[in-house]
This record gives structure tokens, sequence and C-alpha cells, in this order.
């Protein structure tokens, strides 16, 4: 069976990301992201698809993350240094069967902003003259990595194994200003991994225990300026 300690580690995770957020100086600048993701590796999913008896395109599920927020001064160049987890598993196996990847990841995101790049706004962009499009659409790329937590199971075959892999991806967004304090921010991602390992999953005569594969990422992220918070309690002695 896949690793029943599996609920119990994401329920830590999620009270990880918490303390993550609120344990941050009171002048941070932080975010939080959450959506779905939808993962393809060929080379594994074809073999576990031949091991359990089933097609399988693609592995879905959830991922949640946590970021530190930084920029340049003179233009509009963002950095975000984000921690991450996340599920991902066939839900239409029989029973007896089992396919589930759990990762942990790091990763720094860059955001490019266009149509507003020479400019030296401080955002958050609703505070400062011009559309929101024009001042919050953003270009991210992506560099990092993941620790795998990888497992399937089959009447007949299990397997389960941990490893590193490295990606590379881009993006879109926009900024949405709710208030100085609070953005919401509507993204996708593409990521990708150039070099996958599961040794042993590959059949004789279907699959690969060495792959590349893909994610596309669907979610929101929640960005609290606690900076601006603090010149606002610093005004007001």
């Amino acid at each position: 069976m896949v690793n029943p300690t599996l609920p119990a580690v994401r329920v830590l995770t999620l009270a990880f990301f918490i303390s993550f957020l609120f344990g941050l100086p009171a002048k941070s600048q932080v975010g939080i992201t959450g959506g779905y993701a939808n993962f393809k590796a060929a080379g594994w999913l074809d073999a576990a698809g031949e091991r359990t008896n089933k097609s399988i395109a693609a592995l879905g599920g959830w991922q949640l993350g946590a970021d530190y927020w930084f920029r340049l001064k003179q233009k509009r160049i963002e950095f975000t240094l984000e921690a991450s987890y996340s599920t991902l598993s066939e839900s239409g196996l029989r029973a007896g069967n089992e396919l589930e990847i759990a990762a942990y990841g790091l990763q720094l995101n860059t955001n490019l902003y266009p149509l507003d790049f020479g400019s030296d706004c401080n955002c958050p962009t609703w505070s400062k003259n011009g559309d929101v499009f024009t001042k919050g659409f953003f270009i991210q790329l992506i560099a990092g990595g993941a620790f795998q937590d990888k497992q399937l199971v089959s009447p007949d075959f299990s397997s389960e194994q941990k490893d590193l892999a490295l990606k590379l991806g881009a993006g879109i967004g926009l900024d949405i200003g709710i208030s100085d304090f609070f953005t919401v921010t509507p993204l996708v991602r593409y990521v990708y991994f150039p070099n996958l390992n599961w040794e042993g999953i590959a059949t004789d005569t279907v699959g690969k225990d060495n792959t590349s594969g893909s994610q596309i990422f669907a979610g929101l992220r929640l960005g609290f300026r606690f900076d601006e918070l603090y010149k606002y309690s610093i005004r007001s002695y």
C-alpha cells in the first residue's frame, strides 16, 4: 500500500507554510500560492499503466507554496523565493492499485513586467497611476528543484523511490490589488523536468526508467505586504 504516513505529512506541511508566513518579520513581503497541477512523464506513466492495466495520460492534484518577495529598485523586475508541496495521483485505478507522487519544491521565480518595465513603481499597482493590466501583467521565469517521493503499487508489483529532480519553467500572471496590504494574483505556469529517474518502473517492453516530464499549474497567489502595515503603524505615532 501507499505510505500511510502521507496524510500526516500533508497536515504538517500545511502547518509549516502557515508558520513560515506569519513567523516572518513585520516588514516582510510574503505570499501563499495554491492551485491545481497536471503532471505528465510519458516514460513513467506508460509503464504504470501497463502494471495497473489502465491507460494513464497524466496525474492530477494540488500544490501549495509559500514565498518571500523582493525586487529591483529602478526596474520592474521582481523575485519570489518559493517553497512548495504538491501531491499528484491517478484516482481512477482499480482496487489494489495505487500511484502517487509527493514533491517538496524550492524555486526562484523572476517576474518581468513588460508593459511597465522602466517604471520605478513600488507597487502595489493600485496605489499608482495607470490601469491594472499595464501595471500588473507579468511574465514569470522559473528555476529550481523538487524532492519527489514516488510510489506505485499493483497486485504483482510495488516500488517506491525518493530523489531530486531539477526543473525550469515559465508562466504568466496578473497582480490585482485589493488594498496596499493585500494582492490577489491569478497565474498559470508550465514547468519542464529534463531528467527524471525511477529505477525499475519500466517493464521489459513498455515505459522508461529515465524520462523527461512536464507540469501545468493554474492557481492563485495571495500576497501580503506587511511592510505597508508597518509604514501605517509608524505614521500613527
